[in-house]
């Protein structure tokens, strides 16, 4: 569910897209690539970090 979550605010953030230089798209499909695959993946694999425990993973002891 997290991850229709983030793909339905990319797609909405890639209609602003449309008059963005060509750099602007490609690093914006790589971050949407990205971040659906990465929340795909804690969806359906057990040991697999979910983002907000990865930033807790990275960020835990400040």
């Amino acid at each position: 569910m997290l991850a229709i979550c983030f793909a339905a605010i990319a797609l909405f953030e890639w209609k602003q897209l449309h008059n963005k230089p060509a750099q602007g798209k490609k690093a914006f499909w790589w971050l949407f690539s990205l971040t659906l695959v990465w929340n795909i993946g804690a969806n359906f694999i057990s040991w697999w970090p979910n983002p907000n425990r990865f930033i807790l993973y990275l960020l835990g002891w400040i």
